[in-house]
């Protein structure tokens, strides 16, 4: 994964090697409340992984999410009242699953049937 600039025109940092197979997406979330800015990937590794964009450092890693071969979209979802992060991801053919900030599985939704893509 590499960070890039846009003022500066440059990459200004890499992380080599942040999943064992490819990234099927990257995403950015900023914590409005916090002011931190979260990057979230997710692989055909089938784990979910959220990263520190000032630090740098990895926050939260969900390894074995889903059973299919590869995790269809991942999201982060604030609840700025309770102050609570939560991941949620969707496979093929599988329910929908939310894991708190600790990567510590919640609960799954949704149906089975169909593929669910945000």
């Amino acid at each position: 994964m590499e960070f890039y600039d846009l003022e500066l025109d440059k990459v200004i940092k890499s992380i080599p090697n942040i999943h064992s197979r490819t990234v099927f997406s990257c995403r950015h979330y900023p914590n409005l409340n916090k002011r931190i800015d979260y990057i979230l990937t997710s692989s055909q590794d089938r784990a979910v992984k959220v990263w520190d964009i000032t630090t740098y450092k990895l926050v939260v890693s969900v390894p074995n999410v889903h059973f299919s071969q590869y995790i269809y979209s991942a999201s982060l979802l604030f609840n700025y009242i309770n102050d609570e992060t939560y991941i949620i991801t969707s496979a093929p053919n599988e329910r929908m699953k939310v894991f708190n900030f600790s990567g510590r599985f919640q609960r799954d939704f949704g149906q089975s049937d169909e593929s669910t893509y945000f």
